[in-house]
C-alpha cells in the first residue's frame, strides 16, 4: 500500500489499528491477529484495520511512513508488547 491508497486508508476513518508483527514472534503475533480478526467485522464501519509484517524488508519504508504519519497527526499509534 503506497501513496494515495495509503493516505486514503489512514484518512477514511478516525481510528486506524495497525498490527506490526513478525513471524518469529509467536507469543503476541497470532493471539493478537485472531483478536483483530474477530473484532474487525464488528467495527469495520468505524475503524480501519491492517497488519504489517515487520520482517519483510519491502515493508520497511511503509512502516517508517506510517510511524511518521501517526506521530504527526491527531491519531494515536498504540504499540503493546505482550
Amino acid at each position: 500500500m503506497h501513496g494515495e491508497c495509503q493516505e486514503q486508508f489512514i484518512a477514511s476513518r478516525s481510528i486506524v489499528v495497525v498490527q506490526f508483527w513478525a513471524e518469529w514472534n509467536r507469543i503476541s503475533g497470532e493471539p493478537l491477529r485472531q483478536m483483530l480478526l474477530n473484532v474487525s467485522p464488528v467495527y469495520a464501519s468505524q475503524i480501519n484495520f491492517a497488519a504489517v509484517e515487520t520482517d519483510n524488508e519491502e515493508m520497511w519504508e511503509l512502516i517508517k511512513q506510517w510511524f511518521g504519519h501517526f506521530l504527526d497527526s491527531q491519531k494515536a499509534l498504540i504499540i503493546r508488547a505482550f
